[in-house]
């Protein structure tokens, strides 16, 4: 195994990680950018950076991060009306709330 596999091994194994990674809106499978674009030490460093403590504040942040990319996406495209889109937007706000 290269360092790089047993760093994503080692940070898979983390709460946080598995909190985000095993949610079905920012999670394996969702589509999403932590799912697509970071791999397990890549978002664990973040998390460590954000001064992420809990599962529960990771997937807060997860959430923000998400709603973050959402509106940025929304902006570029000028809202072409993707009903999907918007209706993600509003549970991951809900859902946001409900963390809190």
């Amino acid at each position: 195994m290269t360092d790089r596999q047993n760093a994503n091994l080692a940070a898979r194994q983390d709460p946080r990680v598995q909190a985000i990674r095993t949610d079905r809106r920012v999670g394996s499978g969702s589509c999403s950018t932590l799912d697509e674009c970071y791999e397990d030490v890549e978002l664990l460093t973040k998390l460590i950076d954000d001064k992420v403590a809990t599962p529960s504040e990771a997937l807060a942040w997860a959430y923000r991060h998400e709603l973050i990319y959402l509106e940025r996406w929304h902006e570029v495209t000028q809202d072409t009306g993707e009903e999907s889109v918007e209706a993600l937007r509003r549970e991951l706000s809900d859902r946001m709330e409900d963390l809190s």
